[in-house]
């Protein structure tokens, strides 16, 4: 159900429903705040979250993507390809909102047993990549480090308040 209301010159639009993701967004004109209040509350009903994704997407279908658009305009894109063949068997399965820190880290963990950690991090890597150019703009600041804290080359991933690494301490919950 979507609520409008005023907030300073603005007008605030939230949608909540239960089982999703709460919605909200500011609008300088209501008639705006109505149209996008509308459209949002039809994307909720078919299943869409606020970010404009469907909840069922799976890393496989954006891996998918990324190889097809991106990865050929790299200077490494032999590599590159070979690398998302690898995380599609791996990691393709699992729907893009079930993604985060603790199923990344144990993924690293197991193939720190097997391969280098410089291959674990191209593998990672390309994890961030395809999430930050994904269409949905709430998994675009995925990954993503803050500049203020010192760490050891080797830190990867940033998701909510985590910060993880391969290997050494750049720890922060």
């Amino acid at each position: 159900m979507a609520s409008i209301r005023r907030r300073g010159k603005g007008y605030q639009v939230q949608v909540r429903r239960v089982g999703s993701k709460p919605a909200s967004r500011t609008f300088t004109l209501k008639a705006d705040a109505e149209r996008w209040a509308r459209q949002a509350e039809i994307d909720t009903e078919n299943g869409y979250e606020g970010n404009h994704m469907p909840l069922s997407v799976r890393l496989h279908s954006l891996l998918e993507r990324y190889a097809k658009h991106h990865a050929p305009h790299l200077k490494s894109r032999k590599q590159t390809l070979s690398l998302i063949r690898l995380m599609i068997d791996r990691l393709g399965h699992l729907p893009v909102k079930h993604i985060d820190n603790p199923v990344l880290a144990q993924y690293r963990d197991a193939r720190l047993g097997v391969v280098s950690s410089q291959t674990v991090r191209k593998e990672l890597d390309i994890v961030r990549r395809v999430i930050r150019l994904s269409p949905a703009p709430a998994l675009r600041g995925f990954g993503r480090l803050s500049k203020a804290q010192k760490c050891p080359p080797l830190c990867l991933l940033r998701g909510g308040s985590r910060l993880l690494v391969l290997r050494g301490g750049c720890f922060r919950t």
